[in-house]
């Protein structure tokens, strides 16, 4: 049984690929994670609320999308911002304060290039808003320097990634994240090459 093919009389068919980002598949993989991490989130919500159980194993993979959305973004950033210097950079590495400061650097850079003012709708962020976004950096950090601890339940060595219990308020967690995600989405808009 074949799982990844179309049923031609089934009207479930989806479509996957980046063939309609050609110049731009970063944006089809930062935005899906961006858009499963907010409907589970959306779901896990609406349950609360109700007083409905939420099973707590939910939360790992949740969090997982969000990081790695926090990671494919700033990374396509980054290139996107490459494409308007110039210039070529590798970002093979998940280390989130890394990729951060490389994101921070290249968009203020980009928004001073006297060049690109007519191309770009001007600088979409604040001083205050990036330091927000650095400050949800430094704690996904301090859980998940590797990208690991939301993906295994151990490191390499064996040793638990998580202590026994963390209490999150997840209304604040996603509340501050779509704040991030909006700004990010701004960005990456306005980085893109006009043609």
């Amino acid at each position: 049984m074949e799982i990844f093919k179309q049923d031609k009389e089934n009207k479930q068919n989806i479509e996957i690929g980046t063939d309609f980002f050609d110049s731009y598949p970063w944006s089809c993989y930062f935005e899906g994670y961006r858009e499963a991490a907010t409907s589970l989130s959306k779901l896990v919500i609406e349950k609360l609320d109700s007083g409905e159980f939420v099973n707590r194993n939910i939360y790992i993979p949740i969090f997982y999308l969000y990081r790695h959305f926090l990671e494919l973004a700033f990374k396509e950033i980054c290139i996107n911002c490459d494409r308007q210097l110039k210039t070529n950079n590798k970002y093979n590495y998940h280390d989130l304060k890394i990729l951060f400061q490389n994101f921070k650097d290249k968009v203020e850079r980009i928004y001073k290039e006297p060049y690109l003012k007519n191309r770009l709708m001007g600088k979409p962020f604040s001083d205050n808003e990036l330091k927000e976004i650095e400050d949800i950096v430094n704690q996904f950090d301090n859980f998940d320097k590797g990208s690991y601890s939301f993906r295994y339940p151990s490191t390499k060595g064996g040793d638990p990634v998580w202590p026994k219990s963390i209490k999150v308020d997840f209304r604040k967690f996603t509340d501050n994240i779509k704040r991030t995600e909006i700004l990010l989405s701004k960005i990456s808009v306005d980085t893109m090459i006009q043609k």
